[in-house]
């Protein structure tokens, strides 16, 4: 790595952004750097300083918050594919059997990893570059050790908690390790250990549930909340990857988690959206819309003080043909925050096609000056009647 390059967290500063509701283009524009360089950086490719302390200051953050220390180069892919198959463990006890009057508890996971990489070029260091790279993206302190290769397809066995495996699934399924030639992951087996059933409650403990108990906590346990917002993020970035069907069982995952968490609704809504958007004429189009304006309906219940939530409502409302609350909708949002600049310009696009050329420019100007990246030729085109605003 030369000198003045420095390594970045790539999966931080994607958290970081989208927490700002930025796009990688606007992010790029506060941070006077192409969106190419956001996009390298998020994909983890080093950088200069200087572009580093850019990036820091748009997410209001120190430098060193969003880096990380440097790797040597990720594994080369190559011509025919041949086989090895490794399983790794984490250090989780061994699956037991389990005694009478013992209730069984889940507290391992094997997922199977798939790589397309070579067998005789799939070297020990790049093996453990690719360990390395799971630890910090499951944030995990255990051990992951290989203790057993074949020949065969390059595929790795891994026993993880549940929780880590699940995220690690979906980070595969959003090409988070798609550097190291990583393509799939599918969770193979879960083990199993003994515990009482018949330990006294301390006082004030809550009741262990009942079969058939259905209701959900009224709160995510920390753990929970933790594997909630992963999932959320995996989410979206599936969604920006144009995987709508892995974004949706993504989401519907982050909603049998926490069924009160707004964002899992709201993702919810997106993928839906963006499904009805592929389908032609139709019920089932019709059906996708409907699902996705139930959802954000959803979520605007539980967090009516998020701009986000109703200026996401408003554009399904829009795109659903209920164009006098979806404005209605997108003015709750400016109420809440006024230098929302995606609510203006989401506003210029209702207005435009509403043939309210001259409320919509007027709605694209604040947008602009507010910082939106797109204003400035929506405006000229919407000037010239030419403007073709893109889906929402």
């Amino acid at each position: 790595m030369g000198k003045g390059v420095v390594k970045p967290n790539g999966d931080k500063i994607k958290r970081l952004r989208m927490a700002k509701l930025l796009t990688q283009e606007e992010c790029a524009t506060k941070a006077d750097c192409s969106k190419r360089t956001i996009e390298k950086l998020e994909a983890g490719h080093p950088a200069t300083f200087p572009t580093i302390r850019a990036i820091a200051r748009v997410l209001e953050v120190e430098a060193s918050a969003i880096m990380a220390s440097p790797l040597s180069a990720s594994p080369e892919r190559g011509g025919d594919m041949e086989a090895k198959d490794l399983v790794l463990d984490t250090g989780s006890p061994p699956a037991e059997a389990v005694p009478r009057g013992l209730a069984a508890v889940t507290n391992a996971a094997d997922i199977e990893i798939t790589i397309n990489c070579e067998f005789d070029k799939f070297t020990s260091e790049q093996q453990e570059q690719l360990l390395a790279a799971i630890k910090r993206l499951l944030e995990t302190t255990h051990e992951i050790r290989v203790i057993k290769k074949r020949r065969g397809s390059v595929k790795l066995t891994i026993r993880l908690t549940p929780d880590e495996a699940e995220k690690l699934q979906w980070a595969i399924k959003a090409e988070r390790l798609a550097q190291f030639g990583v393509t799939d992951a599918r969770i193979t087996a879960t083990h199993t250990t003994a515990a009482s059933t018949d330990t006294p409650s301390a006082p004030g403990d809550a009741p262990p549930a009942r079969p058939g108990d259905s209701s959900p906590d009224p709160q995510a346990t920390p753990r929970e909340a933790q594997a909630v917002a992963s999932l959320i993020d995996l989410g979206v970035e599936l969604v920006e990857k144009k995987q709508y069907h892995d974004a949706l069982a993504c989401m519907n995952r982050v909603i049998e988690l926490d069924p009160h968490d707004a964002g899992g609704w709201s993702g919810k809504a997106a993928a839906l959206l963006a499904i009805h958007r592929l389908h032609d004429e139709g019920s089932s189009r019709d059906q996708h819309l409907t699902q996705a304006l139930r959802c954000a309906r959803r979520a605007n219940e539980l967090s009516t003080s998020d701009p986000a939530t109703w200026a996401n409502l408003g554009i399904i409302l829009f795109e659903h043909g209920s164009h006098s609350e979806a404005l209605v909708s997108i003015d709750h949002a400016l109420g809440i925050d006024r230098d929302n600049q995606f609510a203006w310009f989401n506003k210029g696009v209702m207005l435009y096609r509403l043939g309210k050329h001259e409320a919509a420019i007027a709605a694209l100007e604040v947008a602009m000056k507010l910082g939106h990246s797109e204003a400035a030729f929506a405006i000229s085109e919407a000037r010239a009647r030419k403007w073709k605003p893109r889906q929402w």
